[in-house]
Parts: C-alpha cells; sequence; structure tokens
C-alpha cells in the first residue's frame, strides 16, 4: 500500500540537507522515493510516495525536521482601506512585500496600498494598549479610569443611611506611573451626620531605564469632620524599589521626607518622614486584591507617628463587562490627638462593600 504525503518543497531540501538525523538506509529511500513538483496556490508542493513500512520509519525524522518550517510569526497587515490581512511576511523590497495568507495564498503587495506602520508581529505587544479618552476625547486617553459606589440604609428603629464612592485612574509607561485614588465615607444616625471624611492620594513615580529603582512625589490631601484639624494636606518625595514587578505580582516600597499641614481647630505644620509598602496581586482574569501601607514618622516629636492602611479584594463580574463588586478595609492612626475632643480617636476602622466599573 502506498501513501502520499505532500511537502513544501523547502522542507524536502531540509531533508537532504539533515544526514546527521537519517541513516544512510532512510536517505537512500528518500533519494529513491517517487516525487513530482506541482503549484498550489501560487506555492510549489512537492508529493513524495511512500510505503507504508517507509511512512512510519520515516515519520520521527518528518515531524522533527519539518518544525522550523511549521512554526511562522504571524503578522498583520492593514490597508490603506482599512482592509486587514493576517499570515506570514516572507520577504520585501522597496516597492513591494510579499506575504503569505493561509487563505489566498502568495500575495504581493504594493507597499504605497499598505497604511503607515500598520505591519505588525503579533508576537511583540505593547507594554499597555493605548487607551481611548473619556467620552471618545482625548482627555485621559492612555488612563486605566474606574469608579465604585456603595450605598446602606436602614429605618425602623433606628434610621440611617451609608454611602460610600472611590475613583481611581492610573497612568504607566516605559518612564513614569501616575496613580490618582480617592474614596468618601458619609454616615447618619437617627437622620444625622455622624460621620464625613475623604482623602485623594496622587502618586507619581519616575522609573529609571534597566533598574528596579525609582523616584517619586506623593501629594495627599485628607477632610474628616470628626477630626480636630477638618483638613489636612500633605507633601512627601524620595525614592523606591520594585521588589517584584511582574503582570500578575508588583511589590515596591518606598521612602521619603515631606511635611503635613492641618487647618481646623489649630493649624500646624508638621515635618516628617514616609514609609511605604504597595502591593498589586491578579491571581487570574476574576480576582484581584490590593494593599497600601504608609507610616509618618513625625520629626519633630521623637517616637510620634500616624499611619494608613487600606487592603481591597475585586471580583470581576463575568455577566457585566467592566463591572466588579469590590470589599475592603482602611485603617489609620494617630498617635498625638486632642485630647479634649470627645470625637477624637487614636485610630479609625472603615469596612466598605461597593460595586465598581471602568469607564
Amino acid at each position: 500500500m502506498l501513501y502520499d504525503l505532500k511537502l513544501p518543497e523547502t522542507a524536502l531540501e531540509s531533508l537532504r540537507l539533515f544526514p546527521a538525523i537519517r541513516s544512510p538506509e532512510t536517505n537512500k529511500k528518500l533519494n529513491g522515493a517517487r516525487h513530482s513538483l506541482r503549484y498550489r496556490q501560487g506555492l510549489p508542493v512537492v508529493t513524495i510516495t511512500f510505503s507504508l513500512m517507509s511512512l512510519f520509519r520515516n515519520i520521527l525524522i518528518v515531524s522533527v525536521v519539518l518544525l522550523p518550517t511549521v512554526i511562522c510569526r504571524a503578522e498583520v497587515i492593514t490597508l490603506i482601506n482599512g482592509d486587514v490581512l493576517n499570515g506570514e511576511k516572507l520577504s520585501e523590497t522597496e516597492d513591494t512585500v510579499n506575504f503569505v495568507h493561509p487563505i489566498l495564498g502568495l500575495i504581493t503587495l504594493a507597499k504605497d496600498k499598505i497604511a503607515p506602520n500598520k505591519v505588525v508581529n503579533q508576537e511583540e505587544k505593547p507594554l499597555q494598549e493605548k487607551l481611548p479618552g473619556l467620552f471618545g476625547t482625548a482627555f485621559l486617553e492612555g488612563w486605566q479610569r474606574h469608579i465604585a459606589l456603595g450605598i446602606r440604609g436602614e429605618e425602623g428603629n433606628d434610621i440611617s443611611m451609608d454611602i460610600n464612592a472611590a475613583l481611581d485612574i492610573s497612568y504607566r509607561d516605559e518612564k513614569e506611573r501616575k496613580i490618582l485614588s480617592s474614596a468618601y465615607y458619609y454616615e447618619t444616625d437617627d437622620r444625622e451626620k455622624d460621620k464625613s471624611k475623604g482623602h485623594a492620594n496622587y502618586i507619581r513615580d519616575w522609573l529609571m531605564p534597566h533598574s528596579r529603582w525609582f523616584y517619586y512625589r506623593f501629594v495627599r490631601y485628607e477632610y474628616d469632620y470628626s477630626k480636630w484639624w477638618k483638613h489636612r494636606m500633605e507633601l512627601s518625595g524620595g525614592t523606591g524599589y520594585d521588589f517584584y514587578k511582574e503582570k500578575k505580582f508588583e511589590l515596591r516600597g518606598r521612602v521619603g521626607l515631606g511635611f503635613n499641614k492641618t487647618w481646623g481647630s489649630d493649624n500646624e505644620f508638621d515635618p516628617e518622614g514616609l514609609v511605604g509598602m504597595e502591593l498589586s496581586w491578579n491571581p487570574n482574569e476574576v480576582h484581584s486584591f490590593t494593599s497600601q501601607f504608609m507610616v509618618y514618622p513625625n520629626l519633630d516629636g521623637f517616637g510620634e507617628y500616624r499611619s494608613w492602611a487600606q487592603a481591597k479584594w475585586g471580583i470581576n463580574v463575568d455577566f457585566i463587562k467592566s463591572f466588579t463588586l469590590e470589599f475592603g478595609l482602611e485603617h489609620e492612626y494617630e498617635s498625638l490627638i486632642d485630647e479634649d475632643s470627645k470625637n477624637d480617636r487614636h485610630y479609625d476602622l472603615i469596612y466598605f462593600g461597593r460595586f465598581g466599573m471602568d469607564f
């Protein structure tokens, strides 16, 4: 019984050029095999006729030698009229590109018919796809944007309502990272305001080429209805280090110097340091986990400090694109408080749950 094995002409030459992986008997049978040359879809194809035993004997050799010819780099060519072609680019000249399409076969395209910079190797992906701007404009183009809202109410023996909202936008490329995150919490108890506080953080990291070190600037604004200071602005800067910087897991630390300024019953200016850690973990497409921890040692009072921490767990909602469920907590601590204030405490702990979406 005879079987036909159809191979590209270059594959037949490859079999002849690799005597090290063929025995003399295999080489003799290959040279003596009946073959014919014909063209299909513009490509030369060699038909080699083997006996059944010869086919089994040579199947391993054929597989090994043909592996480089089967693996090719897929590319995309976009034409000036908007059409897109997928396949393998064989060669090019000053005026043309020779392109093998999986259905149309060998195609020769004039370069003036190809859109500029539209020959793309699919294996070479950019670090981050450029996201469209807000509402189709150029505003916040390339930025990731996320908003979330959570509401809880109660009416009966007690009447209360809790609202929490968050806005996070970020941008990164090879030279820098910019992150703006904000949150606001509002609570009522028996129709009276019990809590109203919020904050906004802005971090800008300047990355160093071929290094895990970076420099940063950190700005934070806080508002708290129950605190003696009501408003606080912080500014600091320093250096940081990316301990892990992978697609699914990031861990970085930062240290620096700065100050904070408060407005309220007392207006104070305090120099302080900053030591912080940030973690981001995306184990799969459904779950994500982020956390931040900042410590601010007071440089005016030895042993005095304050801290802020946040941990957040996000769950992607499969049936609604770009929507997530978020659960987390925030913790604040201050060693210096107003002892005369009934509402001022050393710490404040908030639990939250909310529904978010990318926009």
